[in-house]
């Protein structure tokens, strides 16, 4: 994609697309660059798809129920140049891996 975000599809869902105005149920491990990771988590969570990082948004919505997929996010996609203090460094890209588990309608 022109804006960097790297997908890869791991396995393949099925169903509609969530849109930005969705609410989804997800797992996903997040990890630096360098394999470390940085996030993760153990039993589904439930986000707005419209209030996660831009590259994290998109992502999804090019994702179906029932799949696995990896988004590589560069830093403009992601935390910028103030990261996280504490937690995810400036011009941080990272790499997620994410169970989109359903679409909440």
């Amino acid at each position: 994609r022109p804006d960097g975000l790297v997908f890869i599809v791991e396995r393949e869902g099925e169903g509609a697309m969530p849109a930005d105005s969705s609410q989804v149920e997800i797992m996903y491990t997040g990890r630096f660059y360098d394999g470390v990771e940085f996030d993760r988590t153990d039993s589904p969570v439930t986000f707005a798809v419209a209030d996660l990082t831009p590259g994290f948004s998109i992502g999804l919505t090019m994702m179906r129920p029932g799949g696995r997929y990896r988004l590589a996010i560069p830093s403009s996609l992601a935390y910028g140049p103030q990261g996280i203090p504490g937690a995810i460094p400036g011009n941080a890209a990272l790499d997620f891996t994410v169970d989109l588990i359903r679409i909440i309608k």
